[in-house]
């Protein structure tokens, strides 16, 4: 039986959709608050027991894993918590940084024998913000779309070989699994907003409110906004930072040159930024 379905000689169609909004997190697969308690206490006070311990009151549960949460408990029993989410509306450049995470596991959606000529395209706010620059983006993605079918309609072109024409700009699905000390990592690094894209910021965002909803705690342990510690260490410091906007007030460095940057602007200055913002102030707020 074939697992896919090739389209033979029908007409692309593209749908052309806004990025940031595209980004959507769902939790598949995670315990719930009420089976931490269950075993989590057991399994972190383990050191300072002669024989086991198991038998711990309903607060003195939740005591313990409101303390591994804050990090004062050792840290191993974080790698129990097992997470599994889908990602939705991601580019290839948001996947690409989504699997340098290593100590994730992933279910991707197919893009070899899967035919991709109706594929939906995630386009940035900056450039939706640009009309003229809009209208030759999507010429582009359609045309090369259009040479896509063509190739694989004409069966002189491996499927496997015309996808190679396609924009990175299409839609993906991922399936994540991993711990909650992993996702927290992952957050802390992508919610960045001085060196990590918007969609990147948008994943942590959404990752993060669909993780508080299970975990309130986390709201006490993760914040956004405010100033980005990578950014000021590594500007301090030169070397390791790609120095591309001028910093936000809040990551503001002394002694460095504005010469020495990318764009003479805020990131929030550019054109479509306002998408970004409302997004981000919903988790601020």
């Amino acid at each position: 039986m074939k697992r896919v379905n090739i389209k033979w000689n029908e007409q692309p169609s593209t749908k052309f959709i806004e990025h940031l909004g595209a980004i959507k997190v769902t939790v598949i697969s995670a315990p719930t608050w009420k089976h931490l308690k269950n075993y989590i206490p057991e399994f972190a006070n383990a050191t300072w027991e002669d024989t086991p311990k198991t038998e711990y009151t309903d607060e003195e549960a939740e005591h313990t894993l409101k303390e591994l949460f804050h990090g004062r408990v050792l840290p191993t029993a974080y790698e129990t918590i097992k997470v599994t989410v889908r990602i939705e509306g991601l580019d290839l450049i948001d996947v690409t940084h989504l699997i340098r995470h290593r100590m994730f596991s992933f279910s991707a959606q197919c893009s070899a024998d899967r035919d991709m000529r109706e594929d939906t395209c995630l386009v940035k706010p900056s450039i939706m913000a640009n009309y003229s620059y809009l209208k030759r983006y999507t010429k582009i993605v359609e045309d090369a779309k259009q040479l896509y079918a063509d190739m694989v309609d004409g069966r002189k072109v491996s499927i496997f070989d015309a996808r190679t024409i396609l924009p990175r700009s299409l839609s993906n699905f991922y399936y994540v699994s991993g711990s909650i000390k992993d996702f927290i990592n992952f957050i802390n690094t992508r919610k960045d907003e001085a060196i990590q894209p918007e969609s990147d910021n948008v994943i942590a965002i959404r990752l993060y409110q669909a993780l508080v909803e299970l975990y309130p705690v986390l709201e006490e342990v993760i914040e956004f906004g405010g100033q980005d510690k990578w950014f000021v260490e590594t500007a301090k410091r030169g070397g390791h930072n790609s120095m591309a906007y001028l910093p936000k007030r809040e990551n503001a460095v002394f002694n460095i040159d504005p010469e020495d940057f990318i764009y003479n602007k805020r990131r929030d200055e550019f054109p479509g930024s306002e998408v970004y913002q409302s997004i981000r102030e919903e988790v601020v707020k």
